[in-house]
Order: structure tokens, then C-alpha cells, then sequence
């Protein structure tokens, strides 16, 4: 995956998923970081859509 902070650089899926549902927020649950990593309200919105966005493609490979 190229990276979301550096484009030259490769990351690993894994890590940029525990980065935005364990470290930085709960991309499942973003509104109570409002005023903490979220800055916005449509941040909140934003994460919260990846979030659902993430999950569905879970749901269609049935992981977990």
C-alpha cells in the first residue's frame, strides 16, 4: 500500500488500520475525539464514513 503520510514510501495495511481505529480515534466511534485528534465536525463525519466504508468490506470477506 503506498503510504498515506509519505507517497514514496510503502506501508502496511495492518498499521494504517490500527493507526486510525486504535491510536488516533475510533474510526467506528469518532465523535467523543471531537476536540482531541478531530478537529471538525466534518472530521468526525469523515472518519465515521471510512469507518462504516471499512467495515463493510469486512463484512464481504468475513473477516473479523
Amino acid at each position: 500500500m503506498i503510504g498515506w503520510l509519505n507517497p514514496d514510501q510503502f506501508e502496511d495495511l495492518d498499521y494504517t488500520v490500527h493507526v486510525l481505529f486504535d491510536d488516533f480515534c475510533d474510526a467506528d466511534n469518532p465523535l467523543p475525539w471531537l476536540g482531541q485528534c478531530l478537529r471538525s465536525e466534518e472530521e468526525v463525519a469523515l472518519v465515521a464514513s471510512l469507518g462504516a466504508a471499512y467495515g463493510a468490506v469486512q463484512d464481504l470477506v468475513g473477516a473479523a
